[in-house]
């Protein structure tokens, strides 16, 4: 690692003090942009809506957009939209601005971009956001579901660093993703902040938002200065690549990482019961997959992990 990334400027303010001159290049989802349109004055120049985070529909997306005339991109809402944005910034050298309309994903606030390849997720490099915009009275009126779904990309902690720690007695951690116990203990001071946050954030209430975005922040955070993200993600996410999957369910694989966190605790003989709480709490769901599904996920989940080449963990046991 010969670099430490930082977290972006966050701006705490209503969207309707937020000044842009420059042209703007905006990729959005419908539902979002209905949201904020009234409040956010943006001088467009160029509307994306995603459906998939894949290169070649990027690359469509791109060959839509012909000569783009725009100075800065802006993603508003999801994380679909984030990564889109953050791709596109970097194919076309522009600056980034992030304004999440929920705090459903820690994704504003990284340098890389999740890309859906093959049944699973491939991380790679991206730009990080110029600046963050967060107002937390649109955070705090986004669907319950969502509003503070990112709880679940924290509470990952809990699972992914055990799979970090059982990586390291199994002699698996691959070089540059050692063991290391000073950034543990850091992930289960962030879980305590999580829970305590999870009803009040869940809520909406204001307090509990901002805690809820301070953890955020720290998860990230404590992953560059890892310089890897081992501690972050593991057995509850390799659930949730795979259950995308699943010809019946038809969701993000997003949405699936709350439900894996409590499967790969429950594989890892952790107790369960405080991260339900704070999961249930916020308002996510952990019931997305029903029991017969989990059984054959379960069941060629160890294999999947091989053919994806995932860092190990329990998954890989199972």
């Amino acid at each position: 690692m010969d670099k430490i990334w930082n977290i972006p400027e966050i701006q705490l303010i209503p969207l309707a003090e937020v000044h842009e001159p420059r042209p703007v290049l905006l990729i959005t989802c419908p539902a979002d942009w209905e949201r904020v349109r009234a409040r956010l004055r943006l001088p467009l120049v160029n509307t994306l809506q995603p459906i998939a985070a894949r290169l070649e529909h990027w690359e469509t997306l791109m060959e839509l957009l012909g000569d783009l005339h725009a100075e800065v991109v802006y993603a508003v809402g999801n994380a679909l939209a984030i990564d889109t944005a953050r791709y596109l910034a970097e194919e076309y050298s522009l600056p980034l601005v992030c304004i999440p309309t929920a705090l459903d994903t820690d994704a504003f606030l990284t340098h890389t971009v999740n890309i859906q390849e093959d049944g699973c997720v491939r991380t790679m490099p991206g730009v990080p956001a110029q600046r963050v915009v967060v107002d937390f009275e649109i955070v705090a009126t986004a669907p319950a579901e969502r509003r503070a779904r990112g709880l679940s990309n924290v509470l990952s902690l809990a699972t992914a660093a055990w799979d970090w720690k059982l990586a390291e007695q199994r002699g698996k951690n691959l070089p540059g993703k050692g063991f290391n116990q000073y950034l543990y203990d850091q992930t289960q001071a962030i879980l305590h902040g999580a829970t305590e946050c999870a009803p009040a954030a869940g809520r909406g209430d204001p307090d509990g938002l901002k805690q809820l975005l301070d953890c955020l922040c720290l998860e990230v955070q404590l992953r560059n200065q890892a310089g890897h993200d081992r501690l972050a993600k593991g057995s509850e996410h390799y659930f949730a690549y795979a259950a995308q999957n699943l010809p019946e369910v038809g969701l993000e694989w997003q949405e699936f990482i709350g439900q894996g966190i409590l499967l790969a605790a429950e594989w890892q003989g952790q107790d369960r019961t405080r991260l339900e709480g704070a999961l249930r709490a916020a308002g996510i769901l952990v019931d997305r997959v029903r029991a017969p599904e989990i059984a054959q996920l379960k069941k060629s989940l160890p294999g999947y992990c091989k053919q994806h080449k995932l860092d190990y963990g329990i998954a890989h046991e199972i």
